[in-house]
């Protein structure tokens, strides 16, 4: 019949291995930074997850969406920024929309995305603020130790230029995306990302695989888990 069925656990699946992981650590307070509606929070609460969400999402109707998905939960796990991006350093930014929302970025998306996802070429752009992690993470009221989650889409390397105070001291984990091909102009490799977050003292935890070309089957990017060792 064309299906493969495993059992889901720790081991085989992701969604549920992650808030293991971060159990394991001791981290009950996660910094989920470019949210779109939700979905990664989500997860993690219906998976088991205990500890606390901040989601950061700057397009206007995913983080309507993102705010009406996290009520449900309540702001007692799960609480959502002000629209914004986050960055290099605080001022504004221009944001362009992907025609499928979870390809936006505030880096301009490459010929080379759009050959292997048409879907996503980009449909318009905004002006959002943009603050830095340390700035944000400085007013929050946050003790215990932080896995920082990025889905921003190229743009990987500013947040962590921003977060440089909270990754020596704060962020114990961190989960990104990384890229085997240039897929944004002004996009770090996965090797440069590695290097810096080895750097920090961070250790390569996890690889979960992830945006593949839809013609060659080449993957293009995945998920790297960080644990500072």
């Amino acid at each position: 019949m064309g299906l493969e069925v495993q059992r889901a656990n720790e081991l085989t699946v992701w969604r549920k291995r992650l808030p293991a992981i971060l159990a394991g650590q001791n981290i009950e307070y996660v910094v989920d930074v470019g949210a779109n509606d939700g979905e990664f929070a989500k997860s993690l609460f219906d998976n088991g997850y205990l500890g606390h969400v901040l989601s950061i999402e700057p397009l206007p109707v995913a983080w309507h969406a993102l705010r009406d998905i996290a009520a449900k939960y309540g702001s007692e796990r799960w609480t959502i920024a002000p629209r914004m991006v986050v960055g290099a350093d605080a001022g504004h930014v221009t944001f362009y929309e992907a025609g499928n929302s979870v390809s936006s970025s505030m880096l301009p998306m490459l010929d080379s995305h759009v050959e292997a996802a048409p879907g996503s070429a980009v449909i318009g752009s905004i002006e959002v603020s943009m603050q830095t992690l340390d700035q944000l993470l400085s007013a929050a009221p946050v003790d215990e130790p932080i896995h920082l989650k990025l889905d921003v889409q190229g743009a990987e390397h500013l947040v962590l230029q921003g977060a440089r105070e909270s990754l020596a001291k704060r962020i114990r984990s961190v989960q990104l995306e990384m890229s085997l091909m240039q897929l944004y102009d002004g996009q770090k490799s996965a090797g440069e990302l590695d290097e810096f977050l080895r750097s920090c003292g961070f250790q390569l935890w996890d690889i979960v695989p992830g945006f593949r070309d839809v013609r060659s089957l080449r993957l293009l990017q995945y998920d790297g888990l960080y644990i500072k060792g």
